[in-house]
């Protein structure tokens, strides 16, 4: 069904990051359209709940729990639907993640901060 400019639509996703299940919620809102060029916004969140992991590149035996999970973005994308992917576009996003690791008797908290910015761009 057609949609015009300020249309919003939400789509959910669930998924696995080195072994974490995790869910990311999109919100999409349509800001502009000419002829077969759109601006396309998107916020959205990527979440996981505690669970115990086991990562790669970690040591045999050792236990990841994940205890904090959260990542927020924010963006908009420039698409011409006689193309595949967007033609333009930019993404920031912000994230924070607590893991707590033990392997035998030694055991830590791993707290980070990711902040990413991510543009997409004509090739010259």
């Amino acid at each position: 069904e057609a949609v015009g400019v300020g249309a919003r639509w939400r789509a959910t996703t669930q998924l696995t990051l080195n072994s974490i299940d995790a869910q990311q919620v999109y919100e999409y809102t349509l800001r502009k359209r000419t002829g077969s060029k759109l601006v396309i916004g998107v916020t959205g969140t990527q979440t996981a709940g505690q669970q115990t992991v086991e990562l790669p590149n970690v040591a045999s035996g050792a236990q990841v729990e994940v205890r904090k999970f959260k990542t927020s973005f924010r963006g908009e994308n420039t698409v011409d639907l006689t193309n595949l992917l967007p033609t333009a576009g930019q993404v920031r996003s912000n994230g924070d993640q607590t893991f707590r690791i033990q392997a035998g008797n030694n055991s830590g908290t791993l707290n980070q901060h990711l902040t990413v910015r991510l543009v997409v761009k004509p090739a010259a």
